[in-house]
């Protein structure tokens, strides 16, 4: 303060006035209005802002609740679709036992009616092989009876070849 009591002082500032005071005054209204605007604009721009932050916000909230939305629907397919199918697997387990049991019995059946037709041609094939043993049998003993009845006996025939050979001596001895 003690330079502003001083009169070089106060008279400097007087010729300051003088001579820039009203540049001075000028400048300084420049920049109060500069200042305004300044103000104004960043008001402005703040309320801009904020004013976009809050669509922004509410663009991604909506887009939030779709997806959610969406991934629930998809869910909700997708569970759909898992029961489906968990269905059509135990339809298909069904038919398959089903199938295999009809399988299962056809080739009992199958093979019940083999082991009857070989037991029947097996007691055919025995039957008929007893019946060719019966009858080449019997033939043997026809065969047998015939030559037996054929067959001369042995002490008959020793006793012919005895008598041929008295015959003959006799025929031998009459003829010398």
């Amino acid at each position: 303060m003690a330079a502003k009591d001083d009169p070089s002082t106060a008279s400097l500032e007087k010729v300051r006035d003088i001579l820039f005071g009203e540049q001075a005054r000028t400048a300084d209204k420049r920049f109060a209005r500069i200042e305004q605007r300044l103000v104004k604009e960043l008001t402005d721009l703040r309320k801009d802002v904020i004013k976009r932050l809050e669509s922004l916000e509410a663009f991604t909230s909506k887009e939030l609740e779709s997806l959610a939305t969406q991934i629930g629907e998809h869910r909700a397919d997708t569970d759909e679709m898992e029961k489906e199918i968990d269905k059509e697997l135990a339809a298909l387990d069904k038919a398959l036992e089903s199938k295999t049991s009809q399988l299962t019995a056809q080739h009992n059946k199958s093979a019940s009616e083999l082991r009857n037709q070989i037991l029947t041609q097996s007691k055919s094939l025995r039957d008929e092989i007893t019946t060719r043993a019966d009858d080449l049998a019997e033939e043997l003993d026809t065969s047998v009876a015939d030559l037996q009845d054929v067959k001369v006996d042995r002490a008959a025939l020793s006793s012919l070849f005895a008598d041929l050979a008295v015959k003959l001596a006799g025929k031998k001895g009459a003829k010398k």
